[in-house]
Order: structure tokens, then sequence, then C-alpha cells
């Protein structure tokens, strides 16, 4: 589970894929009426849809993107220089 509001790890937007591809493997082995693989994948690692799309999106794009580290925002943290301390 993560954190509202964090950056997502590599580690976990890679399982996000993972039980997304499985929910979509498994999709005619089920007899439901209304089967969404995002919902279910959603529900099983408890982040929210647009999160489970923005994943995959990016992942169809380019799947070597899900490697780099989250970017930071804001504005860089002030670091006193070793010769003025």
């Amino acid at each position: 589970m993560v954190n509202q509001g964090s950056p997502l790890t590599p580690e976990y937007k890679k399982a996000i894929i993972c039980v997304k591809k499985y929910f979509d493997r498994i999709k005619g082995d089920l007899e439901e009426i209304s089967y969404d693989s995002v919902e279910k994948t959603a529900h099983a690692l408890e982040v929210g849809e647009a999160t489970v799309k923005r994943v995959i999106a990016i992942y169809n794009k380019d799947p070597d993107q899900l490697d780099k580290e989250p970017f930071r925002r804001g504005c860089p943290q002030r670091a006193i220089s070793d010769s003025a301390q």
C-alpha cells in the first residue's frame, strides 16, 4: 500500500503491471458479467483507478520508463557547503 501523495516506486509500478496482466489473462476463465481488470487491480493494490491507468499508459508508451526513479518536485533542499561550516 502506498501513502497518498507519495510517488510510486519502480517496484510498485511493476507490481501494478503484473497484477493487471494477470487479471487480463484470467478474464476468459471467470464467468462474471461486469469485469474490469483496471478496477480489480486498483482494489487489489489499494490505489486509484486513475493511477493504474496512468501506469499502464506509461508502460505501453515506453516499458523502460518504469525503471526510472520518480521526479522530485519543488525546490532542492538547502545545503551548506563544507567551507561555510
